[in-house]
């Protein structure tokens, strides 16, 4: 068993059930860290349904899940792909001078209401 050092808690809703489950994430002398989740009993026998498919463990499974699905979020935001025609109309627009926008010059000098 393994101790833990510091721990953070946030709630998440589930999107399937639209209930809010419990994540607890803390540092650990074995690893860099820990996460445990409060689910209701379906859906933890969804996931080891799933988990079974695959031939993995539960954490196994729920790690792997969520890394992959963390990863599709941030390449979303991050990358994209063009063909090489979609690649030089896109030069194109970068390589274009800057129109002048008077709402954007504006809404960019403004300080934000929590600086204030």
């Amino acid at each position: 068993m393994s101790c833990v050092d510091i721990v953070y808690t946030s709630s998440l809703c589930c999107e399937e059930s639209g209930q809010t489950v419990k994540i607890t994430m803390g540092s650990t002398i074995n690893k860099d860290s820990t996460i445990n989740v409060r689910i209701h009993a379906s859906q933890r026998d969804l996931i080891d349904r799933a988990s079974a498919v695959m031939g993995k463990s539960r954490s196994e499974f729920m790690l792997e899940s969520a890394c992959e699905k963390a990863k599709d979020i941030i390449l979303d935001q991050t990358f994209f792909q063009l063909d090489p025609e979609q690649y030089e109309q896109f030069l194109e627009i970068l390589d274009r001078p800057c129109e002048s926008d008077q709402a954007l010059r504006t809404l960019l000098n403004t300080q934000a209401p929590w600086n204030e």
